[in-house]
């Protein structure tokens, strides 16, 4: 019995240093990677190199291109992945392609980084047409399209739950745009194209739109929804050629309705038309702009070749809320129209008009708060149609160094129901005039102070002022309105 005991423990103790050289195996090893469900899981990955890409990187991957036709390598790649997904990864180096790549569902294709991994792309397009798609850290540029009335873009998007990372993009003026979603179903559900994503993008000196969201005319639904722009720029846009002469930097809502938009950090500056655009046509629900910049934009009339429809800074309509973000040197710093919306916090320097406000016709109002305007030869001009409950508090407006030869607020002849005005907290200095109201209706005034005028109030209730004190001016300025802000045109 002593010896069956003995056996048992030696037994006993050979499992006990087993399994504790296992654990200690184990302890080493890097923990595998768990899926959100738990199960351990790793995504597969294919490797294509470039032509010139380095020996080493030619060696170990999967994929050798030449140089010539390389989507037939990278779609070779891409197609081998399984349906579940994975990721193609291309070396450093230059892709050359001549037709179409299009993105299976569940796919990313990734690069070194956008100075190290290039594509170019003659006639063709990188298509995310598949849900779940993404693209990464790298270059694309686009060149001799054939298919000018057609659409598309070196990057083009008409599916769903879609990222776009870290990707420098340019183009000629063959094509539609640098980046373009696209809502183009035409069956009976009409599905939203929604959940893009754009952050650290770039549309860099090319000759079209460097971002745009649309809609064909066949598409059932023309709903493009849950869209986030954040750290993306867009420089040059149309500047040195255009697609077409409204070539503008952003372009959110051109045939298509837009909900759900952020756009955070963004910058457009040197755009041929606007900076930030919205068609005011659409529908527009909770579009949020928060710290952008807007510069230099208008190009068209800088170069003198002709006067902008536009030339925004930002193109404001429907339900908008811009807060922190800044214009400067464009033709109109803030284009507003149409109503709903709000600009809090923001900035204009050095354009001809800071904020241009026209057919305020909507019901929910308009709110201008805690805004600055610094040397506009008109800070906030009312161009035209009818005011309906529309609020500016805690302006700021100065002239700068220059004489300011016309009013800081000035509401033209052709507006209705300047009543529906009010003007409160603010400070306006260096202008011949205050407020300068030639249309129907007083302009209700509360708490603005006045520097450097010839005249503070022309046709205005000043409603912090003793009920026996004049208060209304009958000295009317004639305005010019410029043609853009004209009826009719």
């Amino acid at each position: 019995m002593r010896e069956l005991n003995r056996v048992y423990l030696s037994i006993l103790l050979i499992l006990a240093v087993i399994l504790a050289i296992t654990a200690v195996h184990l302890g080493n090893r890097a923990a595998p990677e768990i899926t959100p469900s738990g199960s351990a899981a790793q995504a597969p990955r294919v490797t294509v190199a470039a032509s010139d890409s380095s020996a080493a990187a030619r060696a170990s991957a999967d994929y050798l291109c030449d140089g010539v036709d390389d989507q037939q390598e990278i779609q070779t790649a891409l197609n081998a992945l399984p349906a579940t997904g994975g990721e193609v990864v291309l070396t450093k180096g230059t892709f050359r392609c001549t037709e179409n790549v299009v993105m299976p569902a569940n796919a990313a294709l990734l690069g070194q980084g956008a100075g190290e991994t290039a594509i170019e792309l003659e006639n063709s397009i990188i298509h995310l047409k598949h849900e779940n798609a993404s693209l990464q850290d790298l270059s694309v540029s686009g060149y001799r399209y054939d298919w000018k009335h057609r659409w598309d873009a070196p990057v083009f998007i008409t599916a769903s739950n879609v990222s776009v990372r870290d990707v420098a993009g340019t183009a000629d003026n063959t094509v539609h745009a640098v980046f373009f979603v696209a809502s183009m179903d035409a069956t009976d559900d009409g599905k939203v194209v929604e959940n893009i994503e754009f952050s650290g993008c770039s549309a860099l000196d090319p000759g079209t739109f460097g971002f745009m969201l649309s809609a064909s005319q066949g598409a059932t639904n023309k709903l493009i929804r849950n869209v986030t722009f954040v750290d993306c720029e867009a420089i040059n846009c149309g500047r040195y050629s255009q697609f077409d002469p409204w070539v503008t930097g952003f372009d959110f809502a051109e045939q298509n309705d837009i909900e759900n938009l952020q756009v955070i950090r963004c910058r457009a500056e040197g755009s041929w038309e606007s900076g930030f655009h919205v068609e005011s046509p659409r529908s527009k629900t909770n579009v949020v702009m928060i710290d952008c910049i807007s510069k230099e934009n208008a190009q068209k009339e800088k170069t003198g070749v002709a006067e902008p429809a536009f030339g925004a800074g930002y193109l404001v309509n429907g339900d908008m809320r811009l807060t922190n973000c800044t214009s400067e040197g464009n033709h109109v710093g803030f284009y507003c129209s149409g109503g709903g919306f709000e600009v809090v916090d923001c900035t204009d320097r050095d354009s001809l008009f800071g904020y241009a406000l026209s057919n305020l016709t909507s019901p929910a109002g308009v709110r201008l708060t805690s805004c600055s305007a610094t040397g506009e030869l008109y800070p906030i001009f009312f161009g035209r149609g009818d005011m309906v409950d529309v609020a500016l508090e805690n302006l700021t407006l100065s002239s700068g160094n220059a004489s300011g030869e016309e009013a800081g607020i000035t509401v033209a002849r052709g507006v209705l129901n300047a009543s529906e005005i009010a003007v409160s907290n603010s400070d306006i200095r260096g202008y011949r005039y205050g407020i300068n109201n030639t249309a129907e209706g007083a302009v209700q005034v509360r708490d603005v102070e006045v520097a450097g005028a010839v005249v503070d109030f022309i046709n205005c209730d000043v409603l912090d002022e003793p009920a026996s004190t004049p208060i209304t001016s009958v000295f009317f300025r004639a305005i010019t309105l410029p043609r853009h802000l004209r009826p009719g045109l």
